[in-house]
């Protein structure tokens, strides 16, 4: 516990959330209220991540290239947007009490910050950045 490596900047938020991770912490983030879980278990199966599926007893894997792919970007990043925008079913979320800051208090990074200035600039809804603050590196990262 005293190593270097527990405490350097470098080493945190160094893994990638798995699907799980991904989807209940935007739930904790955002204050949702969710009534009816299965929607958002049908999304973590989608993810990759069937709850109680994982066949060998050492579980779902805990590394970025389990999880990490094309499609399993994507389907982070319309979960995120579908989640802020309210339309998964038995989940109530309103996304003018999604702030970067509550998603993410270590900060967006330049690139990010960037992209969501350009975005905005186009007259984007509160529900819409909100997902693509979900669907941010940063949010991804734990």
């Amino acid at each position: 516990m005293t190593s270097p490596e527990f405490s350097l900047p470098e080493y945190r938020q160094a893994k990638v959330k798995t699907p799980l991770e991904f989807v209940v912490s935007a739930v904790r983030a955002s204050g949702a209220e969710v009534r009816d879980a299965s929607a958002l278990a049908q999304r973590v199966a989608q993810m990759g991540m069937p709850l109680y599926q994982q066949q060998p007893p050492t579980g779902y894997k805990d590394t970025a290239e389990a999880w990490v792919s094309t499609s399993g970007l994507l389907a982070r990043l319309n979960f995120a947007l579908d989640f802020a925008s309210g339309r998964l079913r038995g989940v109530a979320v309103t996304a003018d009490g999604i702030a970067a800051e509550r998603l993410v208090p270590a900060g967006l990074s330049d690139t990010t910050r960037r992209t969501l200035a350009s975005e905005s600039g186009q007259g984007l809804d509160p529900a819409r950045m909100a997902g693509l603050i979900l669907g941010s590196p940063e949010f991804q990262r734990r």
